[in-house]
């Protein structure tokens, strides 16, 4: 079954809703990349447990996820020398 490399980021004003969101993203192997961003690469059935898992914390904010291709992930560009949330 193939991999998919994922982001998902997400806004709420609701620090519960994001404490459990940041949650199920790390649970489903995900990494922090800023404090609502993390990325990781899911099996298509994954992506689709993460969507659902997500959905009922959108009513009080907005959550993004997006599958990148291998070569779009490879290019991209990272500024600045910043610690991640995580890297504390």
């Amino acid at each position: 079954m193939s991999m998919i490399r994922v982001v998902v980021a997400y806004d709420t004003p609701n620090d519960k809703a994001r404490k459990k969101m940041s949650d199920f993203c790390l649970d489903y192997g995900l990494d922090r990349y800023q404090y609502s961003f993390f990325t990781g690469v899911l099996k298509p059935v994954q992506l689709r447990g993460l969507a659902k898992a997500l959905r009922p914390f959108a009513k009080d904010g907005h959550i993004t996820l997006i599958p990148i291709s291998a070569d779009d992930w490879e290019n991209r560009i990272e500024l600045g020398e910043g610690k991640l949330p995580d890297d504390r």
